[in-house]
């Protein structure tokens, strides 16, 4: 097994593809009535891991490719400019945007992360015995040591979670009788149960990676809603149907209380109801009233297809294909073989060693417009 630039071109490839599926299967809601939302989870899980293990196994099929893989090397290895004497390629101007891109999207994680701790210092807490004494109940029946904090404050527009490791509940004022608030804080206690913090701030450096794909921006915004739904069927997992209902109404209850709140988010957090997406939050009332019943005989099937799927993506990579000059006897391929720029000519070098030159307008031509230019030659 060995890591190439090709291997990670599939790996982003495969990685949109299954954040595609995600998402089709995410607005399926035919397909999320009968099987539940955790197959939409796992899918989103594989993508990520299969960008985050681009490695080429051995045994793997190699797809030539002669026309479209070939002419993004081409253009990659063609000189965009000349400065100070050296030649700068396509490939080093698209290296130096992709890592600025990168800076500036961590750049501004970080600011956001530093603006919300430095405003959860300033906000004005009020004291709620009722609502303090309710999230008590709920931390110590399922972590009793665990620090945490509440807060309880106008300055948000609803209730969240802050805080990796010592968890923090923002509260607004609400007009919540106690079993309902004991909705809000179990759905969003099980947020920090379930480490989801942690896996919006991993998926939070995929997009700042891969801020130049418009696909991560799909997987970023159903992987809230995701997490939400997963925490819903939490909440009501073990209760009947009436418990269903209430769960639905403290929604619809606190989504009215929002309407008049126009307050900035804080990030990174994990709001209770947000209603910047009507059709989702129909769907989430929708799951949460008629949850799927987990001894459904086809249950296994999803799973089945993604694992077959995940196996799938490694069977084959595509790379270009290349052929020897004819009579040449020599046999050149892309990761060995580069060029060497010579006054006019270039000097070709396959597997370290020299093996005569090409003119100018040679390079042009497979198989040597497929081949690296190297400013100089190591001596």
């Amino acid at each position: 097994m060995h890591v190439t630039i090709f291997s990670f071109f599939m790996a982003i490839l495969w990685c949109s593809l299954f954040v595609l599926l995600a998402a089709l299967i995410e607005h399926d809601f035919t397909f999320v009535r009968k099987y539940g939302i955790m197959p939409v989870l796992a899918v989103m899980t594989l993508a990520i891991a299969r960008f985050a293990i681009p490695i080429e196994p051995s045994h793997s099929i190699v797809v030539g490719s002669d026309m479209v893989i070939p002419a993004i090397q081409h253009f990659l290895v063609s000189k965009c400019c000349t400065y100070r004497g050296h030649t700068i390629c396509w490939a080093y101007v698209f290296i130096a945007v992709w890592t600025l891109g990168t800076v500036l999207m961590l750049g501004n994680f970080l600011l956001q992360t530093f603006q919300t701790n430095r405003r959860l210092h300033n906000l004005q807490s009020f004291d709620d015995p009722n609502a303090a004494a309710v999230l008590e109940k709920i931390v110590t029946a399922s972590k009793p040591e665990q620090r945490y904090h509440l807060i309880i404050t106008d300055e948000i527009q609803t209730p969240m979670l802050i805080g990796f490791f010592v968890p923090t509940i923002l509260l607004p004022q609400l007009d919540l009788s106690k079993d309902e608030l004991s909705y809000v804080f179990l759905h969003e206690w099980s947020h920090f149960m379930h480490k989801d913090l942690w896996k919006k701030l991993l998926l939070d450096f995929i997009c700042a990676f891969l801020w130049w794909n418009p696909i991560v921006y799909v997987i970023k915004k159903n992987f809230d809603y995701v997490l939400e739904v997963n925490c819903d069927r939490y909440v009501v997992q073990s209760g009947k149907a009436e418990d269903h209902i209430r769960y639905v109404e403290t929604i619809v209850k606190v989504m009215k209380q929002m309407l008049d709140r126009q307050t900035a988010s804080l990030q990174p957090s994990i709001p209770f109801v947000a209603i910047s997406d009507q059709n989702m939050i129909t769907q989430r009332c929708e799951l949460i009233l008629d949850s799927p019943k987990k001894t459904n005989k086809h249950i296994l099937w999803p799973y089945i297809c993604m694992f077959a799927l995940i196996l799938v993506s490694y069977i084959f990579v595509i790379q270009p294909r290349t052929s020897a000059p004819p009579d040449s006897g020599i046999s050149i391929n892309t990761d060995g073989s580069y060029l060497v720029p010579q006054g006019d000519k270039y000097g070709l070098y396959v597997d370290g060693k020299s093996q005569g030159t090409v003119t100018s307008g040679e390079i042009n031509k497979p198989p040597f417009s497929n081949l690296n230019i190297k400013g100089s030659e190591k001596r």
